[in-house]
């Protein structure tokens, strides 16, 4: 079985040989590169075709979101998860807009950044809880931002879904809390996607914060 090859963008070295220790200890993953702005982001997505990029949002010259940006546009395979020391809404907004595959903070616990890695791969998106937490409460104080009707779109047990999926759980983990099966948790997946136009885990449950459907 081939190995997740990943790219680890960070201007920071410690950061960087850090992040290549975690991985190093897992059997199915494999550093195959490290740039230390997003410049050499870019140009090593161009030449050793990664999996997933680890990307440092602040660094100098070109940052990670603009690094993002063109890495998705040209490369839009390559997953990007966004490991940050910020959790601030600005932040937060950009990379939910460019529809990448997750948000991590830097201080997250190295099980939660190589389980997000494998989430990414298998198709979902991955915005830590607490980041979660954070972007709901902000759209939760925005008082002149009028909620739409509860239910208006999802179901029931769409909303289950997607209360859970807002809360970091991949779809095994749905489907045991539910006490359904995983390809009934891919169905209610497909459906919200069409429902709310999205085409991710992310974007679906920014929406749905959006349109008031999850409240904090």
């Amino acid at each position: 079985m081939a190995k997740i090859r990943i790219l680890i963008a960070d201007d920071h070295i410690l950061i960087r040989k850090g992040l290549c220790q975690v991985v190093k200890h897992e059997h199915d993953m494999e550093v195959v590169g490290e740039a230390d702005d997003g410049s050499a982001a870019i140009d090593m997505v161009e030449s050793l075709h990664p999996d997933v990029v680890l990307m440092d949002i602040v660094m100098p010259g070109l940052n990670g979101i603009q690094a993002a940006e063109r890495i998705i546009r040209n490369h839009p395979s390559v997953k990007i998860l966004f490991l940050s020391g910020y959790d601030n809404q600005e932040y937060i907004s950009a990379v939910v807009g460019l529809h990448s595959a997750g948000y991590v903070l830097k201080n997250s616990d190295t099980k939660m950044i190589i389980h997000a890695i494998r989430s990414i791969i298998r198709g979902d998106s991955f915005m830590e809880p607490g980041v979660v937490d954070k972007m709901l409460y902000t759209l939760k104080t925005r008082k002149q931002r009028k909620p739409a009707k509860k239910g208006a779109l999802l179901t029931g047990r769409e909303l289950q879904v997607i209360k859970l999926g807002a809360k970091g759980l991949g779809n095994k983990d749905i489907a045991a809390y539910l006490h359904i099966s995983v390809r009934t948790v891919h169905a209610h997946w497909r459906n919200i996607f069409k429902k709310l136009e999205v085409t991710s885990r992310m974007d679906a449950v920014m929406e749905c914060m959006k349109k008031g459907f999850i409240t904090a």
